[in-house]
C-alpha cells in the first residue's frame, strides 16, 4: 500500500490481533492511519472474502467511511496495533492548511484505487489461471532458489484468500498447474520450476479454462 502519511496524533487506538477495525456495511466517519502493527482488509465475495491486501506503517484505510458514509471492506489486525482515526473535518483541515500533504494523500489514494482493480481484475480469470499468476508474483516477490525452480514459502491453504477460490475450487485449481507441471509441491513450500512458463499458462487459461477431469485434487491443507 501507501508509504508514510504525517497526522496529528489525537484520537489514538489500539487493537489486538484479531480485533475488527471495521467490518463492511457498517457507518463510517472516519478513515485510519496505522502507526504500528499490520493490518488485513478483505472485500466480502458472497460466503467467502478477497484479500486486497495489508496495510502497514504510514498506510490508510477505511477512507470509504468518510466518502461514502459506509465502510465496503472489512479491517482486521493481524498482530497488535496501534491507528490514528481521522475524521472528516481534520481531514479536510489537513489537506487545506497543508498542500504537500493533500497531494500525498491523492497519490496514496490512486495507488490504493490501482492496487484495488487489479486485485479484483483477477476474479475474473479463471481459476487455475488466477492462482497461476498469484503464484508467479509471488514468486517474484519472495521466491527462494530451489534445486526445482523457486521455492514460495507458502502453504496452498494460505492462498485461498488472496486469490477468492473455496478450498475445493483451490484444490481443482491445483491440481491443473500439478498435472501440467507448473508446480510442485513441497513440505515446506510451493515450488514454480520456470516462472515465465506460468506466465505464458495465464495467457492462455484468459481464453480457455484448462480441464482437470480425471484428476485427483491436490489437497490445500496438505501443502
Amino acid at each position: 500500500m501507501s508509504g508514510p502519511l504525517a497526522v496529528p496524533s489525537e484520537r489514538q487506538r489500539h487493537y489486538e490481533r484479531g480485533a475488527t477495525l471495521f467490518r463492511a456495511g457498517e457507518p463510517g466517519d472516519h478513515m485510519v492511519v496505522v502507526r504500528t502493527g499490520s493490518v488485513r482488509v478483505n472485500r466480502d465475495l458472497g460466503d467467502r472474502q478477497l484479500s486486497l491486501g495489508v496495510a502497514g506503517p504510514g498506510d490508510m484505510l477505511g477512507e470509504d467511511g468518510i466518502v461514502g458514509d459506509v465502510h465496503t471492506t472489512t479491517a482486521t489486525a493481524l498482530e497488535p496495533t496501534d491507528v490514528l482515526l481521522v475524521d472528516g473535518p481534520s481531514l479536510e483541515a489537513m489537506v487545506t492548511e497543508d498542500p504537500v500533504l493533500a497531494v500525498r494523500l491523492v497519490l496514496a489514494l490512486m495507488a490504493k484505487l490501482g492496487a484495488y482493480q487489479e486485485r479484483l481484475a483477477l476474479l475474473a480469470r479463471p481459476s487455475a489461471g488466477r492462482l497461476a499468476l498469484a503464484l508467479a508474483r509471488l514468486a517474484e516477490q519472495i521466491g527462494q532458489k530451489d534445486e526445482d525452480g523457486t521455492l514460495i514459502p507458502r502453504k496452498l491453504r494460505d492462498l485461498a484468500g488472496d486469490v477468492g477460490l473455496d478450498e475445493a475450487t483451490l484444490g481443482t485449481a491445483s491440481t491443473v498447474l500439478v498435472r501440467e507441471r507448473l508446480v510442485r509441491v513441497k513440505k515446506h513450500g510451493i515450488v514454480v520450476p520456470n516462472v515465465a512458463r506460468m506466465y505464458e499458462f495465464v495467457k492462455s487459461s484468459d481464453a480457455v479454462e484448462p480441464s482437470s477431469k480425471g484428476a485427483e485434487p491436490v489437497r490445500p491443507h496438505g501443502a
